[in-house]
């Protein structure tokens, strides 16, 4: 088989190895020789790669080289239901010098003219199909087994750089989670300071008070010198732990190991643990039987639904409900929601922000902390989450959103 130019086919390949290993690294720059290189020794008018969303069921063109009248745009997205590439997958068939006879029923190939096609999957080193490589013409061309082996060596190079490339924005990622959190914690530590001050200069004060006595203090004033002493400890001891349990979920923040994560059993675990908070409050779990695995880290999410069920339960009446939905969102992400009927959110308070709270400590207590570290460990755990009002009844909805894990 000889390129375009009559040069031999070891020689196409060569330039284009020669051009990956001299470009960025990248997937554009590993990409694009490689594509070059099949449409030379092919002779194929058009060769492209895709990606696969497997959430929105969509097929992405993402790097494509076009020579001839056949042209395959970037960024064109197709149903995976209507593409030649679910078709030579779920077949086996790989190759086809005539698409409208093999594969007629795909509108977007017809709508494309595609006559010749070839493509080898992608596929990452955890077994998960990234998308597919591929060479297409409107005219027939012969492709042999020889062109196929070809692809299958291109898409393990290509392979490696979009493993490469999520490594990269992995990295990033945390870097960027790493210095947010260090910016966090300075604002914690002066937030901290604050809070302590005034339970701190009270026992200091009364404690003085006691300590200068000499004799003379009345029983009464002695009594309450004690009280004052005793309620300003407690608060200070709430506080510690409140910013103890913070300093634990930043650290586990900044060292998360993700896997395959079962929402639903853990939602569960945790209703049920919690559930002596208070006999006064019911708690209900439901699990969609077509909810997927999340991609997560099982002790954050323990951790989050603790904190999110404690909340609903502080912020609701006695005898109300809290209602723990996990399912599957719109997007195909996990999605866990944690409804109470209580007080509701407060208007323009960022409930997120450390040290938050919604009413005053006399009416409910608590640090202003928990939502916060929820937050936090979504955010490392690359999930999403919202508070909002309920639009029906009182209270309020908390959901979180985390990645599904990829199917085995």
């Amino acid at each position: 088989m000889k390129d375009q130019a009559g040069a031999p086919t070891d020689e196409a390949i060569r330039r284009a190895l020669v051009q990956v290993g001299a470009g960025g690294g990248d997937l554009a720059s590993v990409t694009r020789p490689l594509l070059d290189a099949v449409r030379a020794v092919t002779g194929l008018e058009s060769a492209y790669l895709t990606a696969v969303d497997w959430d929105r069921q969509v097929q992405r063109i993402e790097i494509a080289e076009n020579a001839g009248t056949l042209a395959i745009e970037e960024g064109l997205e197709v149903p995976w239901s209507d593409t030649l590439c679910r078709r030579a997958l779920e077949s086996g068939q790989h190759v086809t010098e005539d698409v409208p006879g093999t594969w007629g029923d795909s509108s977007a190939a017809r709508d494309l003219g595609i006559q010749t096609y070839v493509s080898v999957p992608v596929v990452l080193p955890d077994g998960a199909v990234f998308g597919t490589i591929c060479g297409a013409s409107s005219s027939r061309v012969h492709v042999d087994a020889e062109t196929e082996s070809l692809l299958a060596v291109f898409g393990r190079i290509i392979a490696d750089a979009v493993v490469r490339g999520q490594q990269l924005d992995e990295a990033n990622e945390r870097a960027g989670e790493a210095d947010r959190l260090l910016r966090a914690r300075s604002q914690f530590v002066a937030a901290a300071q604050h809070r302590l001050k005034t339970p701190l200069t009270v026992i200091l004060g009364w404690a003085s008070l006691l300590v200068e006595d000499d004799g003379t203090m009345e029983e009464e004033d002695r009594q309450t010198a004690m009280h004052a002493i005793a309620r300003a400890a407690s608060h200070a001891t709430a506080e510690v732990r409140s910013m103890l349990s913070e300093s634990e979920a930043a650290a586990l923040a900044l060292d998360v190991s993700v896997g395959p994560v079962d929402v639903g059993e853990i939602a569960r675990r945790c209703a049920k643990d919690l559930g002596a908070l208070s006999a006064a409050h019911h708690l209900e779990v439901v699990v969609d039987p077509e909810a997927p695995r999340a991609h997560s880290d099982a002790e954050v999410v323990r951790i989050v639904l603790e904190h999110l069920i404690e909340n609903a339960v502080k912020y609701s009446p006695d005898g109300g409900d809290v209602r723990i939905d996990v399912g599957r969102s719109d997007a195909g992400r996990v999605r866990i929601a944690v409804c109470d009927a209580g007080i509701g959110l407060p208007s323009g308070v960022d409930i997120f922000a450390p040290f938050t709270r919604g009413v005053d400590r006399d009416v409910i207590p608590g640090s202003g902390l928990g939502l916060h570290v929820v937050q936090s460990l979504v955010h490392a755990v690359s999930g999403e989450v919202t508070a909002r009002r309920n639009t029906h009844g009182p209270g309020s909805t908390l959901t979180v959103l985390l990645p599904r894990a990829v199917a085995s």
